[in-house]
């Protein structure tokens, strides 16, 4: 929230008044003691001061936390859950490639024997097949080829033979025909033979050659499959940074994982924060968005180190107001982002920090203390001391810092007003 105000708004803090009948009360005591001072001047000198000119910042403060700029989930990749059986210490700082955790794979180990027998299995039936049961069947249809086309030519010369003796009238036509028969019978089956030795070659051989290969290429990848699991059961920093525990839910708790615990395929259980670029989060109230904006000046106080100041500057503010759990009665805050322009050591994600923004700058205006002005209601006003008189001068209030506010319409520099 703010801690100052701007013109025209009653800051508790600048008059000690609060609301209700316990600020009516004080005011009108603080009145009374402040006309007893006017009419003191018998026995005592009225404190005055000077209306001058001089540089004035309006802060808005914050409260937020320090989150790395960077931050990676860790989770495992593996097709079923797993049974952590071992974790890195929570904020360790690694490297990446480093062993953040490892998971119980004893049953890929299982399934990777498994897969391995039957992929040597598959190697085997493939050259068995390229190297000796393919060729066997084409050597055999070369031989049937042979002895067919031996077959067909024995049967053709036979059929010349008996027409030229049944042109001599030594063979009946009987005989003739029945040659021709079997030669076209021998034509039939040396055809057959050469058919069946293309779609050999073109399509049986090739298709089960494919199918073996098939066979190879699926077993490969699922033992291949295997060994991954078990090469993704040991989970590796993807980045260098710190390594912290997620809070989880496991079992109906919401705890960081603990070993001998089951975790799920794709369940964040880690995070790796960059600590070299941290930021700072934190959320605006609806009533103060128009004090900050991108590129403002901020300055960032850890709570835990009240002393540490750290320079930064607004990066972002959020275009849409939204709910912040913890707040009642329909607040909505904006997102935003500060930047860090120094690093420490010291610092650590989720820290809880003071973030102050300049939230207005002015130079060379006419400033009045905050223990000269008076309020009536929502209007100020002052004492001003002219020509030796006490008369009191509503003002016209801009920009605030602790001590003073800058003073428009109503006084000029130079005038003197009374101090309380």
């Amino acid at each position: 929230m703010a801690l100052f105000s701007r013109c025209g708004e009653k800051n508790v803090c600048e008059t000690g008044a609060g609301t209700g009948r316990h600020g009516s009360l004080w005011l009108g005591l603080a009145k009374i003691m402040f006309a007893l001072a006017l009419g003191g001047c018998a026995r005592g000198r009225q404190v005055e001061h000077q209306i001058r000119t001089g540089d004035i910042e309006a802060w808005l403060f914050f409260r937020g936390s320090l989150e790395s700029r960077d931050v990676r989930d860790v989770f495992p990749a593996l097709d079923a859950p797993a049974v952590l059986i071992e974790i890195c210490p929570d904020g360790a700082a690694v490297r990446e490639g480093d062993i953040l955790a490892r998971f119980d794979a004893s049953q890929w180990e299982r399934e990777a024997m498994r897969l391995e027998r039957d992929y040597r299995l598959a190697v085997a039936e493939y050259n068995a097949l390229v190297s000796a049961k393919l060729p066997l069947e084409l050597q055999e249809i070369s031989n049937r080829i042979a002895e067919v086309s031996g077959r067909l030519a024995q049967e053709e010369r036979a059929l010349e033979d008996i027409r030229q003796l049944a042109a001599e009238n030594m063979a009946s036509s009987n005989e003739v025909e029945q040659a021709e028969a079997r030669c076209r019978a021998a034509r039939q089956e040396d055809a057959a033979v050469r058919n069946q030795e293309r779609l050999t070659r073109l399509y049986l051989h090739p298709s089960a050659i494919e199918r073996a290969a098939a066979a190879v290429t699926s077993a490969e990848q699922e033992l291949n499959l295997a060994r991954r699991q078990i090469s993704n059961a040991v989970v590796r920093a993807p980045v260098a940074g710190t390594m912290t525990w997620k809070l989880i839910s496991i079992g109906g708790e919401f705890r960081a994982a603990r070993i001998g615990d089951t975790i799920f395929r794709n369940q964040p259980f880690l995070t790796i924060s960059d600590m070299s670029n941290l930021v700072v989060r934190c959320e605006v109230a609806e009533s103060e968005i128009t004090g900050v904006a991108p590129g403002a000046e901020a300055v960032i106080t850890p709570l835990a180190m009240p002393r540490l100041e750290i320079r930064g500057r607004v990066e972002t503010v959020g275009a849409t107001a939204r709910r912040v759990p913890g707040w009642s009665g329909g607040q909505k805050f904006f997102p935003m982002t500060v930047g860090m322009e120094e690093r420490n050591a010291a610092l650590r994600p989720g820290m809880s920090v003071q973030v102050r923004v300049l939230s207005e700058r002015k130079r060379n205006v006419p400033l009045i203390p905050r223990v000269a002005v008076w309020w009536e209601g929502d209007t100020p006003y002052c004492y001003a001391k002219r020509n030796r008189r006490v008369e009191k001068v509503r003002l016209n209030l801009g920009a605030a810092d602790d001590r003073n506010y800058e003073v428009g319409a109503g006084l000029a520099p130079g005038d003197r007003v009374l101090v309380r």
